[in-house]
């Protein structure tokens, strides 16, 4: 599946400064052109991976969210190239479509709404109170006469519900930060990895520092272009 495909080329190197909106779209099509032309070069295979391994790719990526418009009009006038979905996908941190279906609906719709997230949102709050969380249980098996070590990871309630959250995406990220005004830190980390772990450290013991939650939203009205989806306006 090309999302899960996809989930491990997530981590992009770091943006380009910005730039005006002619100079990104020329940027953009300049390394399109280079991607598409390195991608015309790799033999023909049964999956995607070798076209998303390369500088190439990367560079394009690397632009951030600002070009989804870009790609997405890319992906429709392909009628659905599965190498451009694949960009799109990596741009927008996205591993899980839900509650859509098709990236044209996902697109279409501005990713997943409030009722969504707070509803996976409010599984992880229930499924984490009075309990220490655990995100997955993992089993390790030792082989007889051997040195060989199976390890089996099972996601836990409260696990399942905080990777729900965290496929999602950079969209999620508007709905972790009214969280965080609201004095709500549990989604941090999530902001932290969608983020490349540039938003500043979370505090280490006791309760939340003041200043970090200053630092913190100085950090993101600063930063916030460099990771928020341009979405169409919904008619």
């Amino acid at each position: 599946m090309l999302l899960a495909l996809c989930a491990g080329l997530l981590a992009v190197p770091a943006r380009s400064p910005a730039d005006e909106p002619g100079d990104v779209r020329r940027a953009f099509e300049e390394r399109f052109a280079n991607w598409q032309a390195r991608s015309g070069k790799v033999v023909q295979l049964s999956h995607v991976g070798p076209y998303l391994q390369n500088e190439e790719f990367a560079a394009l990526v690397a632009l951030g969210p600002r070009i989804a418009p870009m790609l997405m009009e890319k992906y429709e006038a392909a009628r659905g190239d599965v190498l451009v979905e694949a960009a799109v996908l990596a741009v927008c941190r996205l591993e899980d479509l839900a509650p859509h279906s098709t990236l044209e609906e996902w697109w279409r719709r501005g990713g997943p709404d409030e009722v969504y997230l707070a509803g996976v949102y409010a599984k992880w709050k229930a499924a984490k109170t009075g309990q220490e969380v655990r995100l997955w249980a993992e089993e390790v098996s030792y082989s007889d006469g051997s040195k060989k070590i199976s390890r089996t990871r099972t996601w836990t309630t409260p696990g399942r519900a905080w990777e729900a959250l965290r496929r999602v995406g950079l969209p999620v990220i508007p709905f972790a930060n009214e969280r965080f005004r609201e004095d709500d830190y549990d989604l941090y980390e999530i902001l932290r990895e969608l983020t490349d772990n540039k938003a500043p450290e979370s505090w280490v013991t006791g309760p939340p520092d003041p200043k970090w939650r200053q630092k913190y939203l100085a950090w993101w009205e600063h930063h916030k272009d460099e990771w928020v989806i341009p979405f169409p306006k919904r008619k």
